[in-house]
């Protein structure tokens, strides 16, 4: 139904919030290129074993790829674009419940991680210092994960943004026919694309159940799963009930064996596949033990979270809601065998031709 309240016109903040996106993006472009240089030059130095190939290639990708997205979602968004709109809404929700989930679960398990990590470097660190870097790290989460999705959520979802953005762009865009529940799902999923991006850091580590694949057999896996996530991707914006059951069962399995693998696997045994330099890991070695029950019991409520989700937006993949009117198809008459009358619909049809 189409929202006739009166709006306040968001022009104005469209376009200072779109500015700030570009400004930040090229900020990541300017630190993306000396990034690649002090990496390239580090590489091919004398000091190179302080640095892999394979972490070069993931940094420069990531941000690369992040100032891209920042400039682009920007000018969208000063022009008013539909699409970012609806896309950013989703990121927000998407990226609050992932801050909600690392305030809850990752930070116990950055705790050990660097109670493990920073004895093992026989650098004698202040308690000052350390209280300062684990402090640094709970703001960086607290920004990222927690400030940015819910100004995300009260900017872009907002009504009055909503009805600017559908006045300055009048055409009907591809974002306009998917419910937002669905939206974040597919947001998500195209996040989860990138995952392989980390199969050439770690040498294609794959977690089965318990079982660390690595290497060809490791490489081919993540290659199904980026094949099957974009299978899912393209039936989840057609409305498809299939993408649906594909992707309920396919992530199901994958929770399923990030919890075994989990409750199995010790911290050093991932280690052991990370590209990472010689001396990075001498200090893996002396590290001690690292708790990993935090992201067992995260992956646990996760699956949980992702399950319920799923099931509640079930609905938006039915035939009544992608045609409530009840209007056939073009191509098909009443009288054919491919029309399925509706009994309620025949039923007042008949009392209505009783009345005249």
């Amino acid at each position: 139904m189409e929202d006739v309240r009166e709006y306040r016109d968001m022009n104005i903040w469209l376009i200072i919030v779109g500015v700030a996106e570009v400004l930040i993006g090229a900020l990541f472009t300017v630190a993306t290129f000396f990034m690649t240089v002090g990496l390239l030059t580090l590489l091919f130095s004398d000091h190179k074993s302080a640095i892999s190939g394979a972490q070069v290639i993931q940094a420069i990708t990531l941000y690369a790829g992040v100032s891209g997205l920042l400039i682009w979602f920007g000018i969208a968004t000063y022009h008013g674009r539909r699409w970012v709109r609806a896309i950013l809404t989703a990121t927000g929700w998407l990226g609050l419940a992932a801050g909600l989930g690392g305030a809850v679960f990752v930070i116990p398990f950055m705790n050990s991680l660097m109670a493990a990590y920073i004895p093992a470097t026989n650098i004698n660190m202040p308690d000052v210092t350390l209280l300062r870097i684990s402090l640094f790290f709970k703001v960086f989460i607290g920004v990222v994960y927690l400030l940015i999705p819910v100004f995300l959520i009260l900017f872009y979802g907002n009504r009055h943004t909503r009805r600017t953005c559908e006045k300055l762009d009048p055409v009907e865009r591809w974002t306009d026919s998917i419910p937002m529940p669905v939206l974040i799902i597919i947001v998500s999923e195209l996040l989860s694309l990138t995952g392989p991006l980390s199969a050439f850091q770690n040498r294609g580590l794959f977690p089965v159940f318990g079982l660390l694949v690595a290497g060809i057999p490791g490489y081919i896996l993540h290659m199904i799963t980026f094949l099957v996530t974009l299978f899912i991707i393209r039936g989840l914006l057609k409305l498809d009930i299939s993408a649906w059951w594909v992707a309920i069962v396919y992530n199901s399995i994958f929770f399923m064996s990030a919890i075994v693998t989990g409750a199995r696997i010790e911290f050093s045994d991932l280690i052991e596949y990370a590209a990472v330099t010689p001396q990075v890991s001498e200090i893996y070695d002396r590290m001690g033990p690292v708790n990993m029950q935090p992201l067992v019991w995260g992956t646990v409520a996760s699956f949980l979270l992702y399950f319920g989700f799923m099931l509640w937006i079930q609905r938006y993949f039915t035939a009544e809601y992608k045609n409530p009117e009840g209007i056939l198809p073009d191509g098909i008459e009443p009288d054919s065998e491919q029309y399925e009358p509706d009994d309620e619909a025949e039923e007042d049809k008949s009392r209505i031709d009783k009345i005249d």
